[in-house]
This record gives C-alpha cells, structure tokens and sequence, in this order.
C-alpha cells in the first residue's frame, strides 16, 4: 500500500512540474501566430516626468484604435518606467529583453541607445524603435527605426527655403546637442554648393543663456539675410529679447521645434518675419476623414488638449507595427514583417520608410509669423 502511495506521490509531482511548465510556456509564447509583444519604456518618474505622461497617454490611445482597427492584430502593449536616469534606465532595458520582447520603444536618446547595446545581435532580433533621433547611433541597422524626422531631410527642407528667399548669407546658432550638431553639419554640405550660401555660426551651451547681442550686431554689420536657429536655446526668450533689442530685421528661420516659440516673438514685439519646418504632425489642417484627423480629435475630446508633435511621433510606432502585419502571409519574424512597408499613415500623418531604414515625414516650411 505505501509503495502505492509513493508511485501515486510521483506521477502527481512530476503532472504537477508539466503543468507548470506548460503555464511558463503559455507565459513566453505568444497566444496566436499575429502576437507581437512591445515594451515601452518611458521616463513616468524623475524631473521629465510630466513631459512623458502625455507620450503615454498617445500609446494607450494607439494600441486601442490599433486593436479595434486590426482584429486579427493580438497587441501586447507593456509600458515600463524608465526612471529617468542612466542606472534605472539599464535595468528597465534589461528586463524587457529578458522577458522576450518583440519590440522594444524608448523615449529619448540616452534610453534608445542603451537598447541598443543589449539589442543588437540578439537572436531572434528585437525591433527597436526610438522616439528620437540621435547620430550617435550611426545609420540605423537592420531593426532599428527613428520615429523622429530626420536632420538630413530637414535640412534640404531649410536650404530650399533660404535658396527660394534668394537669401544668400546665414548666422547659425546651434545647441551642442547631437540633433543639431549633425543638423548644421548636413546644411553646411548644401549650402556649399553654387551659388553658394555663406555661414557663420555660434553654437551655445544647451544648459547657459547666453549673450548674443555683439555677434548679432556683427552679423547685422555684415548683412547677414537670416538667422537660422538649430535647437532651442534654454534662454530662447532672452534670445528674442535681445533681437529686439538689437532691432533684428533679418527673417529668423528655424527647424522642427520653433513653432514652440511663436508666441514669446510675438511677445518680443519682433516683426522680421519667423519661419519654421513643420511636419504633419505640427499641422492643423489635416486631410477630412484621415486616421491623423480622427486620433487627434479623440485625444483632444478626452484630454483637452491637442497631443504634442513629439509625442505621436511615438505613437506612430504602434500603426507600423500593424502594418507590419498587414504584409503578405509567409513572413516568420518582426524583421521579416517590418522590410514589407514601405509607406503607413499614423496619429502623425503619411509616413515613408527608404531602403536604409531612414523615416521620411511629410515635411515642408511654413511662416509662422
């Protein structure tokens, strides 16, 4: 009878050990054949906190309309706290790869490129996807993709602007932060070609608010045709101050971020003229009926407020995910998935995808002022 007992004790462990191997299972893979897992991992603590909780806001949104959209679409979305800083940010990385994620977006550059150093090379590959656009990375690598525009298209969008004004001559000032580094560097290989476009520039420190009434009133004594500004310095509205106070009368031309600025020139009693790149996702006209129409309207309908540029660039990443899916059947991972599209329209607008991976926005210059 005991020697019953202990066989009955045995069979029911090792039923019990399957059972739980099979729940651990079920845990790691994905419930369907269309699952895709994505982490995002977002600063939801520390100084910037407030600045991430509405690019939360816009990917909860996104994974609701995507799921209603895509049926057939089983979406895992987890979003992590970072912690907004460099140790938190490591171990939040760590342990969404560790929980096989299919595809990881992160929020700023520091995060993206710590994804980077523990994605790259992983088998099967992990999609990363970053809400920022930083040269440090290189050209993007197979897998990677920037939902950010892109210095090189924004500055053939500014050399184009400047060229149709006949202007001839720029002052640059441009922060020391990676964008706007390689930002100046890409304008600077355009305006070199003839006729060319003659620059002088001052880059300032992204942390100070600096002095720039003597190089302004050099550059007006030079007949400078613009001032173009890379970046936005922390004192931007010191800086229009002291155009004012120079009494600037040369257009001011800027990039992807000075439409946050307009109402501090107009504050400044400035009447040069500001011009600015905008993409879809800083426009108020959008097409009647497009997905960028009805995403901004429910967000704003339930919020109260009009989503930030930044943040549906991010959740764009959602929208070409399902279309990623959307592709023809025979593909077997998200790599495979994602060479597919070419083009997708999200929360943002019409978005284009070249051969290097590389993010084309709809993009064009606009007067603001």
């Amino acid at each position: 009878m005991k020697q019953k007992q202990v066989v009955f004790a045995i069979v029911a462990g090792l039923l019990a050990a399957a059972l739980g191997f099979v729940a651990l299972r079920q845990r790691k893979t994905p419930t369907s054949a269309s699952e895709v897992r994505v982490a995002a991992l977002l600063n939801l603590t520390g100084p910037a906190a407030r600045f991430y909780a509405v690019k939360k806001q816009t990917l909860d949104l996104a994974a609701e309309r995507v799921r209603a959209q895509n049926p057939g679409l089983a979406l895992a979305l987890q979003i992590i706290d970072a912690g907004g800083a460099a140790d938190t940010t490591l171990a939040a990385a760590r342990r969404v790869l560790g929980e096989d994620a299919h595809i990881v977006l992160t929020g700023t550059s520091p995060a993206a490129l710590a994804v980077a150093g523990l994605a790259r090379g992983r088998t099967p590959a992990v999609l990363q996807i970053a809400n920022a656009a930083n040269p440090q990375f290189g050209p993007p690598r197979p897998g990677e993709f920037r939902f950010w525009p892109d210095w090189g298209q924004e500055a053939r969008v500014l050399e184009s602007l400047l060229r149709s004004k006949g202007i001839r001559s720029v002052l640059i000032l441009h922060s020391a932060d990676p964008y706007s580094e390689a930002l100046r560097s890409a304008f600077g290989n355009l305006a070199s070609t003839a006729p060319a476009i003659r620059i002088s520039s001052q880059q300032y420190d992204p942390a100070g608010t600096p002095d720039f009434r003597p190089l302004l009133i050099r550059a007006q004594a030079d007949n400078t045709g613009a001032l173009v500004i890379f970046g936005l310095p922390p004192g931007i509205k010191a800086l229009l101050t002291q155009l004012s106070d120079v009494q600037w009368a040369a257009p001011i031309v800027g990039g992807v971020n000075t439409n946050l600025v307009a109402d501090d020139y107009d504050k400044a009693g400035l009447h040069c003229g500001l011009w600015a790149v905008e993409t879809e996702a800083m426009g108020e006209a959008l097409r009647s009926g497009s997905e960028a129409d009805a995403f901004r309207a429910e967000f704003r309908r339930r919020y109260g407020y009009p989503p930030p540029f930044h943040a549906l660039y991010m959740a764009d990443a959602l929208y070409f995910v399902a279309a990623a899916h959307r592709s023809p059947a025979g593909q077997t991972s998200e790599s495979d998935l994602v060479r597919a599209v070419s083009q997708f329209e999200g929360p943002s607008g019409t978005i284009t995808i070249g051969k290097d991976g590389v993010l084309e926005f709809a993009m064009s210059s606009k007067k603001l002022r």
